[in-house]
Protein backbone atom coordinates (compact mmCIF):
# COMPACT_ATOMS: atom_id res chain seq x y z
CA UNK A 1 0.00 0.00 0.00
CA UNK A 2 1.03 3.58 -0.51
CA UNK A 3 1.96 6.12 2.17
CA UNK A 4 -1.50 7.50 2.99
CA UNK A 5 -2.83 4.02 3.63
CA UNK A 6 0.18 3.13 5.78
CA UNK A 7 -0.42 6.21 7.92
CA UNK A 8 -3.98 5.17 8.62
CA UNK A 9 -3.05 1.54 9.15
CA UNK A 10 -0.49 2.58 11.75
CA UNK A 11 -3.05 4.81 13.48
CA UNK A 12 -5.57 1.96 13.53
CA UNK A 13 -2.98 -0.39 14.99
CA UNK A 14 -2.14 2.12 17.75
CA UNK A 15 -5.85 2.40 18.55
CA UNK A 16 -6.12 -1.36 18.87
CA UNK A 17 -3.07 -1.64 21.13
CA UNK A 18 -4.22 1.25 23.31
CA UNK A 19 -7.60 -0.33 24.04
CA UNK A 20 -7.96 -2.29 27.26
CA UNK A 21 -10.52 -3.58 29.69
CA UNK A 22 -11.90 -6.94 28.58
CA UNK A 23 -10.85 -10.00 30.49
CA UNK A 24 -10.36 -13.25 28.60
CA UNK A 25 -8.45 -15.23 31.23
CA UNK A 26 -9.05 -18.94 31.92
CA UNK A 27 -7.57 -21.64 34.19
CA UNK A 28 -4.31 -23.24 33.04
CA UNK A 29 -5.82 -26.71 32.65
CA UNK A 30 -8.68 -25.36 30.54
CA UNK A 31 -6.19 -23.43 28.45
CA UNK A 32 -4.16 -26.57 27.85
CA UNK A 33 -7.19 -28.64 26.91
CA UNK A 34 -8.38 -25.99 24.51
CA UNK A 35 -4.99 -25.21 22.96
CA UNK A 36 -5.57 -27.31 19.86
CA UNK A 37 -9.03 -25.84 19.23
CA UNK A 38 -7.74 -22.31 19.86
CA UNK A 39 -4.84 -22.81 17.45
CA UNK A 40 -7.22 -24.03 14.79
CA UNK A 41 -9.52 -21.03 15.34
CA UNK A 42 -6.60 -18.64 14.96
CA UNK A 43 -6.03 -19.96 11.46
CA UNK A 44 -9.55 -18.89 10.44
CA UNK A 45 -10.37 -15.31 9.44
CA UNK A 46 -12.77 -13.22 11.49
CA UNK A 47 -15.99 -13.13 9.51
CA UNK A 48 -17.73 -9.74 9.62
CA UNK A 49 -21.01 -8.95 7.85
CA UNK A 50 -22.23 -5.64 6.51
CA UNK A 51 -25.43 -4.75 4.70
CA UNK A 52 -27.13 -1.76 3.12
CA UNK A 53 -28.82 -0.42 -0.03
CA UNK A 54 -26.40 -1.53 -2.75
CA UNK A 55 -29.27 -1.19 -5.24
CA UNK A 56 -32.50 0.82 -5.19
CA UNK A 57 -33.26 4.51 -4.63
CA UNK A 58 -30.69 4.85 -1.84
CA UNK A 59 -27.83 3.03 -3.58
CA UNK A 60 -25.52 6.06 -3.36
CA UNK A 61 -25.66 5.77 0.43
CA UNK A 62 -25.06 2.02 0.22
CA UNK A 63 -21.93 2.74 -1.78
CA UNK A 64 -20.66 5.05 0.98
CA UNK A 65 -21.44 2.41 3.61
CA UNK A 66 -19.66 -0.35 1.69
CA UNK A 67 -16.57 1.66 0.87
CA UNK A 68 -16.17 3.03 4.39
CA UNK A 69 -16.33 -0.47 5.89
CA UNK A 70 -14.12 -2.00 3.21
CA UNK A 71 -11.40 0.64 3.57
CA UNK A 72 -11.23 0.23 7.35
CA UNK A 73 -10.94 -3.54 7.00
CA UNK A 74 -8.36 -3.31 4.22
CA UNK A 75 -6.16 -1.08 6.37
CA UNK A 76 -6.61 -3.28 9.43
CA UNK A 77 -5.70 -6.41 7.47
CA UNK A 78 -2.61 -4.70 6.08
CA UNK A 79 -1.59 -3.82 9.64
CA UNK A 80 -1.85 -7.48 10.72
CA UNK A 81 -5.56 -7.96 11.20
CA UNK A 82 -7.28 -8.38 14.56
CA UNK A 83 -6.31 -10.98 17.17
CA UNK A 84 -3.61 -12.07 14.74
CA UNK A 85 -6.28 -13.02 12.20
CA UNK A 86 -7.36 -11.46 8.94
CA UNK A 87 -10.88 -10.07 8.61
CA UNK A 88 -13.21 -11.51 5.98
CA UNK A 89 -16.04 -9.21 4.91
CA UNK A 90 -19.37 -10.58 3.72
CA UNK A 91 -21.67 -8.01 2.13
CA UNK A 92 -25.44 -8.07 1.56
CA UNK A 93 -27.88 -5.83 -0.32
CA UNK A 94 -31.11 -4.91 1.51
CA UNK A 95 -32.17 -2.47 -1.26
CA UNK A 96 -33.11 0.03 1.45
CA UNK A 97 -36.26 -2.04 2.01
CA UNK A 98 -37.22 -2.94 5.61
CA UNK A 99 -38.68 -6.29 4.52
CA UNK A 100 -35.55 -7.20 2.60
CA UNK A 101 -33.46 -6.15 5.61
CA UNK A 102 -35.21 -8.88 7.63
CA UNK A 103 -34.33 -11.44 4.93
CA UNK A 104 -30.73 -10.25 5.00
CA UNK A 105 -30.60 -10.46 8.80
CA UNK A 106 -31.84 -14.06 8.64
CA UNK A 107 -29.11 -14.92 6.12
CA UNK A 108 -26.44 -13.33 8.30
CA UNK A 109 -27.58 -15.00 11.52
CA UNK A 110 -27.69 -18.41 9.80
CA UNK A 111 -23.90 -18.28 9.59
CA UNK A 112 -22.47 -19.29 12.99
CA UNK A 113 -19.11 -17.66 12.19
CA UNK A 114 -20.62 -14.14 12.11
CA UNK A 115 -20.83 -12.39 15.49
CA UNK A 116 -21.32 -8.78 14.29
CA UNK A 117 -23.22 -7.15 11.42
CA UNK A 118 -22.66 -3.53 10.36
CA UNK A 119 -25.77 -1.91 8.84
CA UNK A 120 -28.08 -0.85 7.54
CA UNK A 121 -28.01 2.75 6.33
CA UNK A 122 -31.65 3.74 6.86
CA UNK A 123 -33.28 3.68 10.28
CA UNK A 124 -36.29 1.73 8.98
CA UNK A 125 -34.16 -1.08 7.54
CA UNK A 126 -31.90 -1.17 10.60
CA UNK A 127 -34.85 -1.38 12.99
CA UNK A 128 -36.61 -4.08 11.00
CA UNK A 129 -33.51 -6.26 11.17
CA UNK A 130 -32.81 -5.59 14.86
CA UNK A 131 -35.12 -8.22 16.44
CA UNK A 132 -33.56 -10.94 14.27
CA UNK A 133 -30.06 -10.02 15.41
CA UNK A 134 -31.05 -9.66 19.05
CA UNK A 135 -32.71 -13.08 19.13
CA UNK A 136 -29.74 -14.71 17.40
CA UNK A 137 -27.17 -13.04 19.68
CA UNK A 138 -25.47 -11.11 16.85
CA UNK A 139 -24.32 -7.56 17.56
CA UNK A 140 -25.68 -4.92 15.16
CA UNK A 141 -23.78 -1.69 14.52
CA UNK A 142 -26.01 0.59 12.43
CA UNK A 143 -23.66 3.54 12.12
CA UNK A 144 -26.17 5.96 10.58
CA UNK A 145 -29.36 4.86 12.35
CA UNK A 146 -30.56 7.97 14.19
CA UNK A 147 -34.04 6.84 15.23
CA UNK A 148 -34.31 7.46 19.00
CA UNK A 149 -35.80 4.00 19.64
CA UNK A 150 -33.16 1.93 17.83
CA UNK A 151 -30.50 1.47 20.51
CA UNK A 152 -33.20 0.54 23.02
CA UNK A 153 -34.45 -2.37 20.88
CA UNK A 154 -31.96 -4.75 22.46
CA UNK A 155 -28.67 -5.17 24.28
CA UNK A 156 -26.86 -5.78 20.99
CA UNK A 157 -27.98 -2.67 19.05
CA UNK A 158 -25.51 0.23 18.61
CA UNK A 159 -25.25 3.29 16.40
CA UNK A 160 -22.67 5.99 15.68
CA UNK A 161 -25.37 8.49 14.71
CA UNK A 162 -26.78 11.10 17.03
CA UNK A 163 -30.34 10.33 18.10
CA UNK A 164 -32.86 12.49 16.26
CA UNK A 165 -34.26 13.70 19.55
CA UNK A 166 -30.88 15.11 20.54
CA UNK A 167 -30.05 16.27 17.03
CA UNK A 168 -33.39 18.10 16.65
CA UNK A 169 -32.54 20.37 19.56
CA UNK A 170 -29.33 21.42 17.83
CA UNK A 171 -31.13 21.90 14.49
CA UNK A 172 -33.78 24.12 16.09
CA UNK A 173 -31.19 26.11 18.00
CA UNK A 174 -29.19 26.67 14.81
CA UNK A 175 -32.24 27.89 12.89
CA UNK A 176 -33.27 30.29 15.66
CA UNK A 177 -29.71 31.56 16.15
CA UNK A 178 -29.41 32.35 12.44
CA UNK A 179 -32.91 33.60 11.62
CA UNK A 180 -34.69 34.36 14.86
CA UNK A 181 -38.12 33.02 15.77
CA UNK A 182 -39.69 33.29 12.33
CA UNK A 183 -42.72 31.38 11.05
CA UNK A 184 -41.46 28.04 9.77
CA UNK A 185 -42.87 25.46 7.35
CA UNK A 186 -41.72 21.84 7.28
CA UNK A 187 -41.95 19.31 4.44
CA UNK A 188 -40.88 15.75 5.19
CA UNK A 189 -40.63 12.25 3.72
CA UNK A 190 -43.21 9.88 5.19
CA UNK A 191 -40.53 7.35 6.17
CA UNK A 192 -39.72 6.39 9.76
CA UNK A 193 -36.72 8.70 9.60
CA UNK A 194 -38.61 11.58 7.94
CA UNK A 195 -41.53 11.50 10.36
CA UNK A 196 -39.28 11.24 13.41
CA UNK A 197 -36.77 13.88 12.30
CA UNK A 198 -39.37 16.45 11.24
CA UNK A 199 -41.58 15.74 14.25
CA UNK A 200 -38.71 16.31 16.67
CA UNK A 201 -37.65 19.50 14.90
CA UNK A 202 -41.24 20.78 14.92
CA UNK A 203 -41.65 20.02 18.64
CA UNK A 204 -38.37 21.67 19.52
CA UNK A 205 -39.14 24.80 17.49
CA UNK A 206 -42.55 25.06 19.10
CA UNK A 207 -41.05 24.62 22.58
CA UNK A 208 -38.81 27.58 21.84
CA UNK A 209 -41.72 29.75 20.75
CA UNK A 210 -41.58 29.38 16.97
CA UNK A 211 -44.82 29.18 15.01
CA UNK A 212 -44.75 26.13 12.70
CA UNK A 213 -47.12 27.45 10.06
CA UNK A 214 -47.22 24.28 7.94
CA UNK A 215 -46.25 20.65 8.40
CA UNK A 216 -46.66 18.55 5.25
CA UNK A 217 -45.52 15.04 4.33
CA UNK A 218 -44.92 13.40 0.96
CA UNK A 219 -44.67 9.80 -0.22
CA UNK A 220 -40.99 8.98 -0.62
CA UNK A 221 -40.21 7.01 -3.77
CA UNK A 222 -43.48 8.07 -5.41
CA UNK A 223 -43.86 11.84 -5.23
CA UNK A 224 -41.98 13.74 -7.93
CA UNK A 225 -44.30 16.73 -8.35
CA UNK A 226 -44.13 18.64 -5.08
CA UNK A 227 -45.89 21.71 -6.47
CA UNK A 228 -49.32 21.06 -4.86
CA UNK A 229 -47.74 20.56 -1.41
CA UNK A 230 -45.46 23.55 -1.81
CA UNK A 231 -48.29 25.78 -3.08
CA UNK A 232 -50.30 24.85 0.03
CA UNK A 233 -47.31 25.69 2.22
CA UNK A 234 -46.72 28.99 0.44
CA UNK A 235 -50.27 30.13 1.26
CA UNK A 236 -49.29 30.14 4.95
CA UNK A 237 -46.57 32.73 4.29
CA UNK A 238 -43.63 31.07 6.10
CA UNK A 239 -40.29 32.81 6.34
CA UNK A 240 -38.31 29.57 6.73
CA UNK A 241 -38.71 26.26 4.88
CA UNK A 242 -37.18 23.18 6.54
CA UNK A 243 -36.88 20.07 4.37
CA UNK A 244 -36.45 16.52 5.71
CA UNK A 245 -35.99 14.66 2.43
CA UNK A 246 -35.40 10.92 2.27
CA UNK A 247 -32.55 11.32 -0.21
CA UNK A 248 -30.70 13.93 -2.22
CA UNK A 249 -32.76 13.42 -5.40
CA UNK A 250 -36.03 14.19 -3.62
CA UNK A 251 -34.39 17.07 -1.78
CA UNK A 252 -33.22 18.61 -5.05
CA UNK A 253 -36.69 18.29 -6.56
CA UNK A 254 -38.30 19.97 -3.56
CA UNK A 255 -35.91 22.91 -3.54
CA UNK A 256 -36.00 23.41 -7.31
CA UNK A 257 -39.79 23.46 -7.32
CA UNK A 258 -39.92 25.78 -4.29
CA UNK A 259 -37.55 28.18 -6.03
CA UNK A 260 -39.69 28.05 -9.18
CA UNK A 261 -42.70 29.01 -7.04
CA UNK A 262 -40.80 32.10 -5.83
CA UNK A 263 -40.72 31.11 -2.18
CA UNK A 264 -39.43 34.13 -0.29
CA UNK A 265 -37.92 32.10 2.55
CA UNK A 266 -34.69 30.96 4.10
CA UNK A 267 -34.03 27.34 3.14
CA UNK A 268 -32.86 24.72 5.65
CA UNK A 269 -32.46 20.95 5.31
CA UNK A 270 -31.50 17.87 7.27
CA UNK A 271 -28.23 16.10 6.49
CA UNK A 272 -29.59 13.37 4.20
CA UNK A 273 -28.86 15.68 1.26
CA UNK A 274 -25.31 16.55 2.36
CA UNK A 275 -23.70 14.90 -0.63
CA UNK A 276 -21.98 16.41 -3.65
CA UNK A 277 -24.57 14.87 -5.98
CA UNK A 278 -27.17 17.18 -4.44
CA UNK A 279 -24.94 20.22 -4.95
CA UNK A 280 -24.35 19.16 -8.57
CA UNK A 281 -28.09 18.88 -9.21
CA UNK A 282 -28.79 22.29 -7.70
CA UNK A 283 -25.90 24.27 -9.17
CA UNK A 284 -26.11 28.02 -8.56
CA UNK A 285 -29.92 27.86 -8.24
CA UNK A 286 -29.38 26.39 -4.79
CA UNK A 287 -27.34 29.31 -3.47
CA UNK A 288 -28.11 29.97 0.18
CA UNK A 289 -29.54 26.55 1.08
CA UNK A 290 -28.36 25.61 4.58
CA UNK A 291 -27.79 21.93 5.37
CA UNK A 292 -27.25 20.73 8.94
CA UNK A 293 -25.59 17.41 9.64
CA UNK A 294 -23.60 15.64 12.36
CA UNK A 295 -21.14 14.17 9.85
CA UNK A 296 -18.78 16.27 7.74
CA UNK A 297 -18.28 17.04 4.07
CA UNK A 298 -14.82 16.41 2.62
CA UNK A 299 -14.95 18.37 -0.62
CA UNK A 300 -12.19 20.97 -1.01
CA UNK A 301 -14.50 23.91 -0.27
CA UNK A 302 -15.68 22.38 3.03
CA UNK A 303 -12.32 21.36 4.54
CA UNK A 304 -11.62 24.48 6.56
CA UNK A 305 -11.52 22.72 9.94
CA UNK A 306 -10.31 19.25 8.88
CA UNK A 307 -7.59 17.73 11.09
CA UNK A 308 -4.69 15.55 9.93
CA UNK A 309 -6.52 12.29 10.61
CA UNK A 310 -9.38 13.40 8.35
CA UNK A 311 -6.91 14.51 5.65
CA UNK A 312 -5.15 11.13 5.81
CA UNK A 313 -8.51 9.38 5.52
CA UNK A 314 -9.44 11.46 2.47
CA UNK A 315 -6.11 10.63 0.82
CA UNK A 316 -6.51 6.90 1.52
CA UNK A 317 -10.09 6.89 0.25
CA UNK A 318 -9.15 8.72 -2.94
CA UNK A 319 -6.31 6.27 -3.46
CA UNK A 320 -8.66 3.32 -3.04
CA UNK A 321 -11.73 4.57 -4.90
CA UNK A 322 -10.63 7.54 -7.00
CA UNK A 323 -13.06 10.02 -5.46
CA UNK A 324 -13.62 12.22 -2.43
CA UNK A 325 -15.49 10.46 0.40
CA UNK A 326 -18.67 11.82 1.95
CA UNK A 327 -19.42 12.00 5.66
CA UNK A 328 -21.42 8.78 5.58
CA UNK A 329 -18.40 6.80 4.35
CA UNK A 330 -16.35 8.42 7.11
CA UNK A 331 -18.93 7.45 9.71
CA UNK A 332 -18.89 3.79 8.66
CA UNK A 333 -15.08 3.89 8.53
CA UNK A 334 -15.07 5.12 12.15
CA UNK A 335 -17.69 2.59 13.25
CA UNK A 336 -15.68 -0.28 11.77
CA UNK A 337 -12.46 0.88 13.43
CA UNK A 338 -14.24 1.31 16.78
CA UNK A 339 -15.59 -2.23 16.46
CA UNK A 340 -12.24 -3.76 15.53
CA UNK A 341 -10.58 -2.03 18.49
CA UNK A 342 -13.07 -3.60 20.87
CA UNK A 343 -12.64 -7.06 19.32
CA UNK A 344 -8.90 -6.75 19.93
CA UNK A 345 -9.52 -5.48 23.45
CA UNK A 346 -11.68 -8.47 24.33
CA UNK A 347 -9.24 -11.01 22.97
CA UNK A 348 -12.03 -12.94 21.27
CA UNK A 349 -14.61 -12.59 18.54
CA UNK A 350 -17.72 -12.96 20.68
CA UNK A 351 -20.79 -10.70 20.36
CA UNK A 352 -21.65 -10.70 24.06
CA UNK A 353 -18.16 -9.62 25.08
CA UNK A 354 -17.79 -7.09 22.26
CA UNK A 355 -21.07 -5.31 23.01
CA UNK A 356 -20.11 -4.99 26.66
CA UNK A 357 -16.75 -3.53 25.70
CA UNK A 358 -18.30 -1.19 23.15
CA UNK A 359 -20.31 0.45 25.92
CA UNK A 360 -17.06 1.62 27.51
CA UNK A 361 -16.48 4.19 24.78
CA UNK A 362 -16.84 7.69 26.18
CA UNK A 363 -15.24 9.79 23.46
CA UNK A 364 -13.75 8.52 20.22
CA UNK A 365 -11.84 10.98 17.99
CA UNK A 366 -12.98 9.78 14.59
CA UNK A 367 -12.36 11.13 11.11
CA UNK A 368 -16.08 11.97 11.02
CA UNK A 369 -15.82 13.96 14.26
CA UNK A 370 -15.76 13.20 17.98
CA UNK A 371 -18.23 10.47 18.92
CA UNK A 372 -19.46 10.45 22.52
CA UNK A 373 -21.38 7.43 23.81
CA UNK A 374 -23.76 7.94 26.74
CA UNK A 375 -24.76 5.30 29.31
CA UNK A 376 -28.02 4.89 27.39
CA UNK A 377 -26.00 3.99 24.25
CA UNK A 378 -27.20 7.25 22.68
CA UNK A 379 -24.56 9.16 20.75
CA UNK A 380 -23.78 12.86 20.98
CA UNK A 381 -21.93 14.69 18.21
CA UNK A 382 -21.59 18.28 17.06
CA UNK A 383 -23.91 19.48 14.31
CA UNK A 384 -22.05 21.09 11.40
CA UNK A 385 -23.79 23.71 9.26
CA UNK A 386 -23.03 24.07 5.55
CA UNK A 387 -24.19 26.59 2.96
CA UNK A 388 -24.54 25.86 -0.73
CA UNK A 389 -23.00 28.32 -3.19
CA UNK A 390 -22.28 27.84 -6.92
CA UNK A 391 -22.79 24.09 -6.66
CA UNK A 392 -20.39 23.64 -3.72
CA UNK A 393 -20.84 23.26 0.02
CA UNK A 394 -19.01 25.66 2.33
CA UNK A 395 -18.93 25.84 6.11
CA UNK A 396 -21.62 28.34 7.03
CA UNK A 397 -20.32 31.50 8.66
Amino acid sequence: MKNSMKLLAAAAAIGLLAAGGCSNSQPADAAGAGASTESKALEQPIKLAYFGPVTGNSMQYGKSLSEGVQLAVELANEAGGVLGRQIELVGFDDKGDPKEAVNVANKITSDPEIEVAIGSFASSASMSAAPVFEEAGVMQLAATCSHPDFVGMGELMFSNAMSMGIEARQYADNIIASCGKKDTAIIYANTDWGVTNSGNVRSQLQEEGVNVAAYEGYISGQTTDFTPILAKIKEQGPEILYVAAANYQEGANIFKQAINLDFNTDYYAAGTILIQDFADLMGSTGDGIIVMCSVPMFTETALENADQAALDFIAAYQEAYGEVPDGFAANFFDATNMLLAKIEECGSYDAAAIQQAYRSYEKYPGVSGTISLLDTKDVVRDVITYELHDGQFYLAK
